[in-house]
């Protein structure tokens, strides 16, 4: 049986799962680890509210080499944070799909049209320091 997945519609903090990944490199020489995630809770403000009924998901694009050639030393601390990535791009798609993330998601509007995307990763036990 296929999971038929539908695409987050909201802003906020979520805990999630990596659905799928890939590495991309752009024209302008940039390198992003493309992820989507599998939302499995949604932070409230004071609690996580369970999205197990749920089958949303949201994609993230996390740039690990700038347009410059050089690093993002920024994001891929989160990703080693968050997901024990050593680093290395040839190994990316060894990170396990059942460790947990918090993502912080944000809406992006491009050609007339509203699009989700994760924005912020954190380790899964991190406790959010804002409201919803």
């Amino acid at each position: 049986m296929t999971t038929e997945y539908q695409t987050l519609d909201r802003e906020g903090t979520f805990k999630a799962k990596p659905l799928t990944w890939n590495v991309y490199e752009a024209k302008s020489g940039a390198v992003a680890v493309n992820i989507t995630f599998l939302i499995t809770a949604q932070w409230n403000g004071n609690a996580w509210d369970s999205w197990a009924e749920y089958a949303s998901t949201c994609p993230g694009a996390f740039y690990v080499v700038k347009k410059d050639g050089t690093v993002n030393t920024v994001t891929v601390k989160q990703l080693s944070e968050s997901l024990g990535w050593n680093g290395d791009l040839k190994t990316f798609l060894d990170v396990p799909s059942e460790m947990e993330v918090q993502i912080t998601v944000r809406a992006e509007d491009y050609n007339g049209a509203t699009f989700y995307k994760a924005g912020w990763l954190n380790p899964g036990d991190h406790v959010p320091s804002f409201g919803a």
